[in-house]
């Protein structure tokens, strides 16, 4: 009784960190030894998305400049950043690393001819976002937004309803969530207890804004908003403001289900950044999805159009 209860009645801190750590003690003792195993299977994940996303080549450059130096350190995306994080036992790691691991199960179903016959796979997909939104409850818009589109994309191809049943059934762990809220301390929260205190501006002052407008009405809330945005982006920082535009165009201008997944979910993140804390290890997600996708643009998109260029220029000398 008292070991399901985590030591809280109602959920507060990342509500399944405590059983991880739990099970990091089982088997490693009073140690980080099993939480630092995790940045080396997230960078073995991240090659593996890499490889639908690129080829072989690429997947294997960016991964290895990503495991042994901070080149992308401003996106978060580093090995280094992770492990500095698993040292102080932050939830993001492993957080971050289970919705990796849930995009290249989705990428492997889509992208594979054996349909479903690895239906377990799709099961594991719910799963591991549970598990992921258990860690981070602001992961959860780009969890639902992963779930929809693998129902949708792979449902269409292959007209099985199981990806639908399966992907539903591990999701629904999450309602463990809110029933131990209840159960131990007869309250109904969904997540956490303490959701308010990272919120920088809740949905209602949006709509409050968006009603301001038709009455011309100039007040406070219009600048919460824009101080919220100037945390997300500083002003100076042109390069993620760049990167944030070519996320857009790839919604806009690619339907390829293996990127748009990426910027899709990369995007919907951005959203919640302008709802809770924008910044430091909160945003760190959204950066990292960000740049997964700028990469694909700089190699299919930048990278091909200089080289048509380059061959069209040695061709006619």
């Amino acid at each position: 009784y008292e070991a399901f209860k985590g030591g809280e009645k109602v959920f507060y801190f990342p509500s399944s960190l405590r059983y991880f750590w739990a099970l990091n003690i089982s088997f490693f003792g009073d140690s980080l030894y099993g939480f630092l195993l995790i940045p080396f299977f997230y960078t073995f994940t991240l090659f593996l998305i890499l490889k639908f996303l690129l080829d072989v080549k690429w997947a294997f450059f960016i991964t290895f400049i990503n495991f042994f130096t901070n080149t992308f350190d401003g996106y978060a995306l580093p090995n280094m950043k992770l492990i500095n994080h698993t040292n102080v036992g932050h939830a993001e790691p492993l957080a971050i690393f289970l919705i990796f691991l849930a995009i290249f199960f989705s990428l492997k179903i889509y992208n594979s001819n054996k349909g479903f016959s690895l239906v377990f796979l799709n099961f594991l997909i719910g799963f591991t976002i549970f598990l992921s939104i258990s860690l981070r409850p602001n992961y959860f818009p780009t969890g639902l937004i992963l779930i929809f589109l693998h129902i949708v994309f792979c449902y269409t191809k292959f007209k099985d309803f199981r990806v639908i049943l399966f992907c539903l059934l591990g999701f629904s762990f999450l309602l463990l969530i809110p029933f131990h809220n209840y159960y131990y301390g007869n309250s109904y929260v969904f997540f956490s207890s303490g959701s308010g205190h990272n919120t920088g501006v809740p949905i209602i002052i949006y709509l409050n804004i968006f009603l301001d407008l038709f009455s011309f009405n100039i007040n406070d809330n219009i600048y919460i908003v824009f101080n919220q945005i100037k945390r997300w982006i500083k002003p100076y920082e042109i390069h993620y403001l760049i990167s944030f535009f070519v996320l857009i165009y790839l919604i806009f201008k690619n339907r390829n289900y293996n990127i748009l997944l990426i910027s899709l979910m990369a995007l919907s993140q951005h959203l919640v950044l302008l709802i809770y804390e924008p910044e430091n290890r909160y945003a760190y997600l959204a950066w990292s999805l960000t740049i997964i996708a700028n990469i694909y643009f700089i190699k299919s998109y930048l990278f091909f159009y200089l080289s048509k260029a380059f061959k069209k220029k040695y061709y006619n000398k």
